[in-house]
């Protein structure tokens, strides 16, 4: 059986229709955000997955694909779960990429971001435990990170109450509790107890 072609990957396994097949370099639903990275573009074991300017070209012009993957870039360094679609492939002599192979049954959890002083993005992943596409959205585990926050009760209330508002715990960080409303939004509950949202 032949592989899906990438564009009815995002959309049919991955649930997470790619906006334009054409320029889109990623996209997300109410679990995350997924993002298609060169395995031949990494720099050591990180992806590059942004540059300062990608959102215009040569010309001046504005790239609809460099506008979309800063605006994920930006929802991933504020919480939300972003995870690495590896691919393969080659840049033929007119500059064009070209898709040869990708990972079709697992996708790698960004664990950082790192914006080096070129401007590259670089995303770090958990190579160690690649999660099954099935099982996207079901890798934090909420019960570790209440119990680590037992002698922190303000973080724990205000957690209580964005809970009841339809906030949903996606991950921790040196800052606090790292939230998500809807699939959409962006929160953060400090370790003194303080919300914030993007």
């Amino acid at each position: 059986m032949s592989k899906l072609a990438i564009s009815k990957f995002f959309e049919q396994k991955l649930e997470a229709p790619l906006h334009n097949t054409v320029w889109s370099w990623g996209s997300e639903n109410a679990k995350g955000i997924y993002l298609r990275a060169w395995n031949r573009t990494k720099i050591g074991e990180k992806f590059d997955i942004a540059n300062s300017g990608m959102e215009t070209d040569n010309d001046g012009r504005t790239r609809s694909g460099g506008v979309e993957r800063a605006k994920h870039v930006k929802a991933i360094a504020q919480g939300k779960p972003g995870y690495i679609v590896a691919i393969d492939g080659y840049v033929d002599d007119s500059g064009k990429s070209h898709i040869v192979d990708y990972n079709d049954k697992a996708v790698f959890r960004i664990l950082s971001l790192t914006v080096k002083e070129q401007g590259k993005t670089l995303a770090e992943v958990d190579y160690d435990n690649p999660i099954l596409i099935e099982a996207i959205g079901e890798e934090t585990d909420v019960v570790a990170i209440m119990e680590s926050l037992e002698d922190k009760p303000k973080t724990l209330a205000t957690l209580a109450k964005a809970e009841k508002l339809g906030w949903q715990i996606t991950g921790i960080n040196d800052q606090g509790v790292t939230i998500l409303l809807k699939g959409k939004k962006t929160g953060l509950i400090s370790y003194t107890g303080e919300f914030s949202a993007a």
